[in-house]
């Protein structure tokens, strides 16, 4: 992820969407909120991705060939050293390819609905998150107690949502965070999912700490708060949202229609 971040610096310094919550979640507040541009400025970035790997995977895959060629006309003395080197680049092209192939997929699954089970992906998007969450010390527990929780969304939007979820709902916590209580208490996150018959719910909570020297979180940034509504609207129009800040907790609600196949 942090290699697909630097990528995505090159290319473009526009697509906040993707870098806002993945490189510098809770720190910039540039972060424009034009509803019909942003989505299209993080299929614009991955594009141009796209385009500048293709180039050096060409050079590697040629360079990894023309060091095989070499070897064969070297004295002994020399040939592992370029077998190993040639190793290594084809190596580095397989990574690259791999890159490659993941970012083409973001923009396929940016603009096809696909289905998916939203409790796995809950599990993977936290996954891409644990070094993140790690170093705020936050604790990031599941109740994915949703036995069959199937959706047909857009998985890239989707995981942008559950993104500013994560940090929209932490950013509260550390508003009203001081030096003293940082080192008393962490920040939990809990997600939950639920099903009824007709629909499926992802429930974020976030809290400072359930002891009597909790504080409340402060109101859920405007900025975060536009951007989830913006996202659940691309995500369907039959899609919920709701937020609701109590004394020592944030509650973010997102109720999808269930797909039935």
């Amino acid at each position: 992820m942090d290699i697909m971040v630097e990528y995505f610096k090159k290319i473009t310094k526009t697509s906040y969407v993707f870098l806002y919550f993945v490189d510098r979640p809770t720190t910039s507040r540039t972060f424009s909120m034009q509803q019909d541009v942003k989505l299209t400025l993080l299929s614009e970035a991955i594009n141009g991705a796209i385009h500048e790997l293709n180039q050096p995977l060409t050079m590697m895959n040629f360079a990894a060939e023309a060091l095989t060629l070499l070897a064969e006309h070297k004295p002994d003395s020399l040939l592992n050293d370029l077998r190993r080197i040639a190793e290594q680049i084809r190596n580095g092209a397989k990574r690259h390819h791999e890159i490659l192939e993941y970012l083409r997929s973001l923009i396929q699954n940016n603009v096809v609905p696909q289905t998916l089970n939203l409790n796995e992906t809950i599990k993977h998007t936290l996954q891409l998150l644990h070094s993140r969450l790690s170093a705020k010390q936050c604790i990031v527990k599941t109740m994915l107690n949703a036995p069959n929780p199937i959706l047909q969304v857009k998985v890239s939007q989707l995981n942008l949502l559950i993104f500013t979820m994560i940090f929209s709902a932490l950013n509260g916590v550390e508003k009203n965070a001081n030096a003293d209580d940082a080192d008393r208490v962490q920040p939990e996150i809990l997600f939950k999912t639920l099903q009824r018959k007709k629909t499926i719910e992802l429930r974020c909570e976030c809290t400072k700490s359930r002891s009597r020297h909790a504080i409340p979180p402060a109101p859920i940034d405007k900025t975060y708060a536009e951007l989830m509504r913006s996202l659940a609207q691309h995500l369907g129009a039959a899609i919920s949202f709701s937020l609701n800040t109590s004394r020592f907790r944030t509650t973010i609600s997102i109720k999808f229609p269930y797909f039935s196949e």
